[in-house]
C-alpha cells in the first residue's frame, strides 16, 4: 500500500473555544518579525523605534477591518442577501490585498497625522518588505 503526503491540519492550535489556524499564526509571526527588522533598522538609521510600534497597534486593526472589506466587496452577491454575516470575521472571510492596502494607507495617515516625513517611513518598509 502506497502512502502519499498527508495535508496539514490547517488547524495549529485548538483551545476549546479560541482555534489558531496556521495561516493567523504565519500572518502574526510576519508582522512581529517585520516589526523587529523595522526597529533595528531605525535604530541603525537613529530614527525613533517607538514609532513603528505605535504604527503597528493602528495598522493591525485597521488591517483585519480592511481585509474583511475588501473580501465583502468581492463577495458582494453573497452579503448583500446576507448582510448579518459581513460581521462574522471568525467564520472565515479577509483577503490579504485588504489588509496591505489599509496598513500602507494607516502608515500615511499615521506619518502625516505625526508630521513624519511620510517617504522616511515608506523607505524604511521598502527595506523590511
Amino acid at each position: 500500500m502506497e502512502q502519499g503526503i498527508q495535508p496539514l491540519n490547517p488547524i495549529a492550535v485548538d483551545l476549546g473555544p479560541i482555534t489558531v489556524h496556521w495561516y493567523g499564526l504565519i500572518i502574526g509571526l510576519g508582522v512581529l518579525l517585520g516589526l523587529f527588522i523595522a526597529v533595528r533598522e531605525a535604530e541603525r538609521r537613529g530614527l525613533d523605534k517607538e514609532t513603528f510600534i505605535d504604527v503597528i497597534l493602528f495598522a493591525v486593526p485597521a488591517a483585519i477591518i480592511c481585509a474583511r472589506i475588501y473580501y465583502v466587496f468581492f463577495q458582494w452577491d453573497f452579503y448583500s442577501q446576507n448582510p448579518g454575516q459581513i460581521i462574522k470575521i471568525w467564520e472565515g472571510g479577509i483577503a490579504i490585498h485588504g489588509a496591505i492596502i489599509g496598513s500602507v494607507l494607516t502608515g500615511y495617515i499615521f506619518s502625516k497625522v505625526k508630521k513624519y516625513h511620510s517617504g522616511s517611513l515608506l523607505i524604511l518598509l521598502h527595506r523590511v518588505y
